[in-house]
């Protein structure tokens, strides 16, 4: 009975070093998405304050304003697949009582 105990503590440990694993990889895909993100969102805002606001949205290419939009939405693109990735494996393997699976839950 002691080696299951020791298997099902094994078990978290390696759940919790996954966890662990992937929110720092979180914190490191944030920092290098987020920083350019802010970047090219700060200076088109800028470009837009500018003193030709007033034709700069006839002047500037669709195609650009869609890319500025896209690059300001990636960091939240990124937070949310890691959250739900990281959501799917705390589902499936989290066990009210030790030594079961999720399906052998009553």
């Amino acid at each position: 009975m002691s080696r299951l105990r020791q298997i099902d503590v094994a078990r978290q440990y390696f759940k919790t070093l996954f966890m662990q694993s992937e929110l720092a990889s979180l914190s490191r895909i944030l920092l290098s998405v987020g920083v350019p993100a802010e970047i090219v969102s700060t200076m088109m805002l800028v470009a837009a304050a500018g003193p030709s606001a007033q034709t700069f949205y006839g002047g500037v290419p669709p195609l650009l304003l869609a890319a500025t939009v896209a690059v300001g939405f990636a960091p939240l693109a990124v937070l949310f697949a890691f959250v739900l990735r990281i959501a799917t494996v705390a589902q499936r393997t989290a066990a009210i009582t030790p030594f079961t699976t999720h399906e052998q839950q009553p």
